[in-house]
């Protein structure tokens, strides 16, 4: 859809946004970037269910943050290898282009973070980016949910599948799928 006051320098001031249809879903093809949003705008949403307070154990049940490089923060975060899923991690070695980025940020007012998923807010944050790796490679929901069930014989993985609906009893169990395959 063209873009009133965006993507300027983009032919019909379009850009795109390529959807990942593999196992992981756009974790297998994106930037690898980990982000939960600014706090803030879960509220602004206004969806009664939906608040950081709300989301934030579940971010914290899905990740495994890095102790090695992402401060330990009970609060926020989750450091615990045997419980999250997703790894998160920060690249090891920042270059000087990152440092400069960094310097050039703090001289213009923003204030440096070591865990910007640990703030109240990411307004004058700047920061080094927190990633989806484990071991230097990339590291998708295929990855931390879909791999470690390989080997289970009550669990089906389908490529070129279509799911149209899962259906759940109360237990939470799926107990019916409808897919196009």
């Amino acid at each position: 859809m063209p873009q009133v006051n965006s993507h300027l320098n983009s032919a019909n001031q379009q850009s795109n946004w390529p959807r990942g249809k593999v196992l992981g879903g756009c974790s297998s093809i994106n930037n690898m970037q980990y982000v939960r949003c600014d706090p803030h705008d879960y509220y602004n949403w206004n969806l009664s269910d939906w608040s950081f307070e709300q989301m934030l154990p579940y971010f914290k049940k899905l990740e495994c943050a890095d102790e090695k490089f992402i401060p330990k923060n009970e609060k926020y975060r989750n450091h615990d290898p045997n419980q999250g899923v997703m790894n998160v991690t920060m690249f090891e070695d920042a270059n000087e282009l990152h440092r400069l980025f960094i310097q050039a940020c703090e001289s213009s007012g923003f204030r440096e973070s070591k865990d910007y998923n640990a703030q109240e807010s990411l307004n004058g944050i700047v920061s080094m980016s927190q990633v989806s790796t484990k071991d230097g490679k990339r590291w998708s929901t295929a990855s931390g949910y879909l791999l470690p069930l390989i080997q289970r014989k009550n669990a089906d993985i389908l490529v070129h599948a279509h799911v149209c609906r899962v259906k759940f009893d109360q237990q939470k169990q799926v107990t019916g799928k409808n897919r196009n395959v």
